[in-house]
């Protein structure tokens, strides 16, 4: 089943030349998600009868071209595959005249809400799903990234109170915003058209975190790890 939403380009939502951001975009992916799951009954406000809640693990995200403010799009979305605990969801957005602006892919785990014990994606809550297993944005599947030998600069940033969400640790498209602060200038302000992420292990209030950049093969490469670098946060890749 492919499930659809608009969305309209707000102020909050744009940045140089009056155009959307990549974390806007990924924000309405992430919006259009979870509407599909509220819709099956898998969704937030369903948490406390199915007591399951899905986390992201994984994003592969490409611009095709940027939208711009005052733009409706349209945002499609369709679990792509089922795994023992893991489940993968495709995105599409297009412009008012069906023209594609954007793909992008993820990977999820279904926790049980009140352990947070990884919980077997069943028969009965796929099928709510209606995998669409012969449509993918993207013909490889999404790669394992790994942390760069070389940091060429790092900071330590303490977690904000406004950076948490509902599951009680960093929401994950504020690791974008945490990446962009390490980046030097002039890496800033480039145009990224692809990014991919992957989350270790959660962020929670009041947490310190080191944020180091690389640079490697024509990518920016920044890793978020604990203050003494023990445990890995997230990769974050931009090109």
């Amino acid at each position: 089943m492919i499930f659809e939403s608009e969305y309209k380009v707000g102020i909050r939502d744009i940045g140089k030349e009056n155009k959307a951001t990549n974390k806007a975009i990924l924000k309405y992916f992430e919006s259009v998600a979870c509407q599909h799951s509220d819709q099956v009954g898998f969704g937030i406000n369903n948490i406390k009868t199915s007591n399951v809640v899905w986390i992201l693990l994984d994003w592969k995200f490409k611009l095709l071209e940027r939208p711009t403010y005052g733009q409706t799009l349209k945002v499609r979305t369709w679990s792509r595959k089922l795994e023992k605990c893991h489940a993968y969801r495709d995105f599409e957005a297009y412009d008012e005249n069906g023209k594609l602006l954007a793909i992008a892919t993820s990977k999820w785990v279904l926790l049980e809400a009140d352990t947070r014990r990884i919980q077997k994606v069943t028969d009965e809550i796929g099928g709510k799903y209606e995998t669409e297993s012969e449509k993918h944005v993207f013909d490889e599947e999404l790669e394992k990234m790994h942390v760069p030998e070389n940091e060429q600069a790092s900071l330590k940033l303490k977690v904000r109170r406004t950076d948490i969400d509902i599951n009680e640790h960093v929401n994950n498209l504020n690791y974008l915003d945490l990446a962009y602060e390490v980046l030097p200038l002039d890496v800033y302000n480039k145009d990224f058209k692809n990014i991919r992420i992957t989350y270790r292990h959660q962020t929670k209030p009041g947490e310190t975190v080191n944020i180091s950049y690389s640079h490697e093969q024509d990518k920016e490469i920044v890793t978020i790890t604990t203050e003494n670098k023990e445990e890995l946060h997230a990769i974050i890749e931009l090109w």
